[in-house]
C-alpha cells in the first residue's frame, strides 16, 4: 500500500466522523417527533456498528505496528550481521532467521576458484604419475582430484574417475560401532568431497492414503516453542484461532511420502514396518522407478555438496530434524 492509499484512507475517516456530527447536530434541531427518534436509533445503531468495528481493527493495527516495530529492528540486525556458520538458515541475535545473501555466496564462489586453480596446478604436476600408475597395474587407479564434466547438467563435479567399470568398488557398507563414543552403527555411503552419510530408514506412507503430510517437511522455525510463538502471534493479529503446525520440529522423526511414480505397485515401499509382506508385490520395473528417484536425488546432494564446498561432513541422523 502507497502513502496516497493512506491518506486516502485517513481522508475516508475523517469525512465519515464529519458527516456523523452533522447528522447529530441537525438531529438536535429537529422537532420531537416518531421519526427523530428512528433516525437517532438508527444513527446510534450505525454508529455503534462503525466503532465496534474501528475498535477490532484499532486493536489489530496496533499489535501489527509493534511488529512491525520489532520486524524493522530485526532487519537491521540482520543486514548488519555476519552469516553464521551452519545450515542454510541462522539466527541473528534477536531471533531472527538470516538467509546467508550474495556476499556469502561471493565468498563460496571465491573459495572455489581458489580450489579449482589448486586442483589444475595438481593435475598438471602430478599427470606423469598418473599415466605410470595406469600402465603400471591391470587395475585402474581412481583419480582424487579430477573434476569431470556431467553433460546431462552441464556441471564439472569434483569426482573419483575409473576406467575399468568392475573395478567400481560397492557404494554400500555396513558399519559396527565400536563403543559408545564412535557413530552409529549402520548402513554407510561415502559422497563426493569426503561427505560421509548414514543411510535413514524413516517411514514411508502412501500418499494416496495420507494427506496431512504431518513430519514430512522442516519447519522453517526450527523449535517448536519459537513455532508456537510464531502461531499465537499471526492468531492474535487476525484475530483467529491458533493453527496447528505439521511441519517437523527439532527432535521430530521425518517421514518420507511414497509416490505412485516413485514405486507404482507400493508407494509406501520401503516402509520398514511392512518391508517383509511389500516386497512380495515388487517387480523389477518397480525397482528401476525406485532406483531412478532415489539415485538422481543422491547425485543432486553430490553437486550441491560440491557447489557449495562443503567437504569431510558427517551426517549420521538424516531422519531426525
Amino acid at each position: 500500500m502507497q502513502s496516497n492509499e493512506f491518506d486516502t484512507t485517513i481522508s475516508l475517516l475523517n469525512g465519515f466522523f464529519s458527516k456523523i456530527t452533522m447528522l447529530f447536530n441537525k438531529l438536535q434541531l429537529s422537532e420531537y417527533s416518531s421519526e427523530t427518534l428512528k433516525k437517532s436509533k438508527e444513527l446510534i445503531n450505525n454508529g455503534t456498528a462503525v466503532l465496534t468495528a474501528l475498535k477490532t481493527h484499532t486493536n489489530s493495527l496496533e499489535n501489527l505496528l509493534n511488529d512491525c516495530a520489532a520486524f524493522t529492528t530485526e532487519i537491521e540486525d540482520d543486514i548488519t550481521s555476519d552469516p553464521k556458520p551452519g545450515n542454510y538458515v541462522f539466527h541473528t541475535k534477536n531471533g531472527m532467521l538470516g538467509y546467508p545473501g550474495k556476499e556469502f555466496m561471493a565468498k563460496i564462489m571465491k573459495n572455489k576458484t581458489i580450489h579449482k586453480t589448486n586442483v589444475d596446478i595438481q593435475q598438471k604436476t602430478s599427470s606423469n604419475i598418473d599415466i605410470q600408475q595406469k600402465t603400471s597395474s591391470n587395475v585402474d587407479v581412481p583419480s582424487k582430484e579430477d573434476r569431470i564434466l556431467i553433460p546431462e547438467i552441464g556441471y564439472k563435479l569434483r569426482i573419483n574417475s575409473i576406467l575399468d567399470i568392475n573395478a567400481i568398488p560397492p557404494a554400500l557398507y555396513y558399519y559396527t560401532a565400536r563403543d559408545t563414543n564412535s557413530p552409529p552403527s549402520g548402513i554407510y555411503t561415502r559422497l563426493p568431497n569426503n561427505n560421509l552419510v548414514r543411510i535413514p530408514f524413516p517411514e514411508i506412507v502412501d500418499s494416496k492414503k495420507e494427506y496431512d503430510r504431518k513430519h514430512s517437511i522442516r519447519c522453517k522455525y526450527r523449535y517448536k516453542d519459537e513455532c508456537t510463538a510464531q502461531r499465537q502471534k499471526m492468531a492474535r493479529m487476525h484475530n483467529s484461532i491458533v493453527r496447528t503446525c505439521n511441519f517437523a520440529h527439532k527432535g521430530d522423526k521425518m517421514i518420507k511420502i511414497g509416490h505412485p511414480a516413485r514405486c507404482p505397485a507400493v508407494p509406501s515401499f520401503g516402509n520398514p514396518q511392512t518391508m517383509s509382506t511389500d516386497i512380495r508385490q515388487i517387480i523389477e520395473d518397480d525397482i528401476k522407478n525406485t532406483l531412478m528417484c532415489g539415485l538422481s536425488d543422491i547425485i543432486t546432494a553430490a553437486v550441491w555438496f560440491d557447489y557449495s564446498n562443503i567437504v569431510n561432513e558427517k551426517y549420521y541422523l538424516l531422519d531426525e530434524c
